[in-house]
């Protein structure tokens, strides 16, 4: 349970007991000046009885059942979460196949990995560090792949196989023609834009791109992706509606700026190029 959350609602339990408390000191004061008659002060201290039973007796049921929400709420972000929880293996794991050829969105693994970041249950870094790294591996895969399997084995998978993965051999060759021309730009803004940063992996690996190379400009794309996620979850992790409102708002952010990154490049190779 988050702890923050619970720290509030404790201090609104104890200012209505405050109240509640004032109240029966007031009552107290009311029966030491008023005229001893018997049933006025059996009416104000059956009232007394009554705060004090309610003071003994107060259960915050509604708090606590909107703890018990949050909770759910939290643990059904992500059907992986318990993996999660148990280790950063999980968060390795599932984002090396995000990278890689199955559609699995890296959104239901690192969004709730910032929450448990924000609870801390789970280290910042080390989250980063699984994230990156797992991506990279996903995306080292899908390159030697290319690379050693060649391009009619690659294109032999893509039709038998590809309509399961959400690949098909359109994609695949629009993301050729854009490799050959600009690579290394866009194997950076490729790893920013959902449903085209498993294809570009491959691409490199058709063209045969420089191993490091391909790891920096990865590795860079990745990290700001894998950053805009955790602190997603770090920051609106109890409100579904503010990770959907905030995830929109990140993708768009993103796709502006690879535009304008776009733009910027080519632009200065028009200038090179005169």
């Amino acid at each position: 349970i988050n702890k923050s959350i619970l720290a509030n609602h404790n201090s609104q339990i104890e200012t209505k007991k405050n109240i509640l408390e004032a109240k029966i000191a007031r009552l107290q004061e009311d029966i030491n000046f008023l005229i001893p008659k018997n049933q006025q002060i059996a009416s104000l201290k059956l009232e007394i009885y009554s705060l004090q039973k309610q003071i003994e007796n107060f259960q915050p049921t509604q708090i606590i059942q909107e703890l018990v929400i949050l909770e759910e709420a939290k643990k059904g972000l992500s059907p992986i979460l318990n993996l999660i929880i148990g280790g950063i293996l999980g968060i390795f794991i599932g984002m090396a196949i995000e990278s890689s050829f199955f559609p699995f969105p890296s959104e239901i693994i690192l969004i709730p990995a910032g929450v448990l970041v924000a609870e801390g249950e789970m280290n910042f870094i080390l989250v980063f560090l699984a994230g990156l790294f797992g991506t990279l591996t996903g995306a080292v895969f899908n390159y030697l792949l290319a690379l050693f399997l060649g391009r009619t084995a690659v294109d032999f998978l893509v039709q038998k196989y590809g309509k399961f993965f959400f690949i098909s051999e359109k994609k695949l060759r629009k993301a050729d023609i854009y490799f050959e021309k600009h690579g290394e730009v866009i194997t950076f803004v490729g790893r920013l834009i959902p449903g085209v940063r498993q294809l570009i992996s491959l691409s490199a690996g058709f063209a045969r791109m420089n191993f490091f190379k391909f790891i920096l400009f990865t590795a860079l794309g990745a990290g700001i992706w894998t950053l805009i996620l955790i602190y997603i979850g770090y920051f609106f992790g109890n409100n579904l509606e503010l990770i959907t409102l905030n995830l929109n708002i990140a993708i768009l952010f993103l796709l502006i700026s690879t535009l304008i990154i776009l733009i910027i490049y080519f632009l200065w190779k028009k200038k090179n190029k005169n």
